[in-house]
């Protein structure tokens, strides 16, 4: 090539990039093909394009989920590493809060996992499946880790509710942005060294003035010693909330060196609505679910950008109703756009909620154990960002 084409050449690439960086309307149309994380690479260009990721970021606000399952005997984990991998750094809208639902065999997996040092060869390293997922977050999201028997989770197309039990190894992601009108307000690292004063001071702290209406309370208890008085401390600090969870094998945060006993998140605001609904220990088939998961559609709540929460007992799924996936495709057939995760614990906590998000009506009644503390159920909650 002529040194003259060269010139003409680079003041060619010059100019372009000159008009790129500067002309914020042509930047914003390239770069909002890019998901979260490439458009954080991005913003590390300038300041100009600093302005406008800041400003695509502001506009998404997606939810996305998925999950991966093996069955009993597989130890393949390929599939899921990889499928992991893809989901959460491809994700459109950077996630304020992600929930994880993972098996406990799986959640402490070694698994091998490629890596390029810093000369740009590959190496392999190794390390649990949850670190590896911790690795994948972004810095600024929080991570709602559960550890459990069972899995419960929906494909990323909708079409598909799973529930992974009975020795098979499986994960469930909800990822969620940051909603305008909406607040999750998540526990601090209970441990056990300071679990009665950490667990009361989050409880006081949902009472405090200028906080958001919550509409529920997620309770995750990995101590069977944990008291049930703070499950009823709960519904006192916050009277119109809906109180839901269970006992779990482990609970789990972004933060590797901490091993709490209780995991807590307060979903409130303006923009929130909640339905709940049980299925009792007295249902022993898919008759009896479907008319409890009928309760549920009829208190209409908006599903274009909803999200449901399942919590159920080890002793219920393919074990009672000899076929897989009972509940879970009920729900499916009534809530086709609405993304569900759960899981199979060892004890449920919940109620069914009156005129659409208050006990007040009811509170004698709700202050019993029997209505919040259950075994042998399914709890299923829905929550709807209008």
């Amino acid at each position: 090539m002529a040194s003259g084409d060269h010139k003409e050449s680079s003041d060619d690439f010059h100019a372009f990039f000159h008009h790129l960086t500067n002309t914020m309307h042509l930047t914003e149309n390239i770069l909002k093909y890019l998901n979260a994380m490439e458009l954080n690479r991005c913003s590390r260009v300038c300041a100009f394009w600093a302005k406008i990721v800041k400003k695509l970021k502001s506009k998404r606000k997606t939810r996305s989920w998925t999950c991966f399952s093996l069955s009993a005997g597989d130890e393949d984990f390929t599939s899921i590493t990889q499928g992991t991998q893809q989901f959460l750094q491809e994700q459109y809208t950077e996630p304020d809060v992600v929930f994880m639902i993972c098996e406990s065999d799986l959640l402490l997996e070694k698994i091998t996992i490629p890596a390029l040092t810093r000369s740009g060869r590959a190496c392999r390293g190794t390390q649990s499946y949850q670190d590896f997922v911790r690795s994948l977050l972004p810095q600024s999201c929080s991570l709602f880790g559960i550890e459990s028997g069972g899995v419960v989770g929906t494909t990323t197309n909708c079409r598909q509710s799973i529930e992974a039990e009975n020795d098979s190894r499986g994960v469930s992601f909800l990822c969620l942005p940051k909603y305008d009108g909406v607040d999750i307000k998540i526990s601090d690292d209970i441990s056990e060294n300071d679990s009665d004063a950490k667990l009361q001071q989050y409880i006081n702290s949902l009472s405090e003035p200028g906080n958001p209406d919550f509409k529920v309370i997620l309770n995750l208890i990995a101590d069977f010693q944990t008291p049930r008085k703070y499950g009823f401390d709960l519904m006192k600090a916050v009277p119109g909330a809906l109180v839901a969870g269970a006992y779990v094998e482990g609970v789990f945060t972004r933060n590797c060196d901490s091993y709490p006993l209780i995991q807590l998140a307060a979903i409130g605001g303006d923009r929130v609505q909640i339905a709940s609904a049980i299925i009792n220990e007295t249902i022993d088939d898919a008759a009896g679910a479907e008319e409890c998961i009928k309760k549920l559609k009829s208190h209409s709540l908006p599903e274009e950008n909803s999200f449901a929460f399942m919590f159920a007992c080890l002793g219920r799924g393919e074990g009672l109703y000899d076929e897989p996936n009972v509940e879970s495709s009920i729900f499916r057939r009534y809530f086709p756009s609405t993304p569900l995760i759960g899981l199979f614990g060892n004890g449920e906590i919940g109620f069914e909620l009156v005129n659409k998000g208050s006990y007040a009506q009811n509170d004698e009644k709700q202050k019993s154990s029997k209505t919040l503390y259950h075994s042998y159920t399914t709890v299923l909650v829905l929550v709807s960002i209008t």
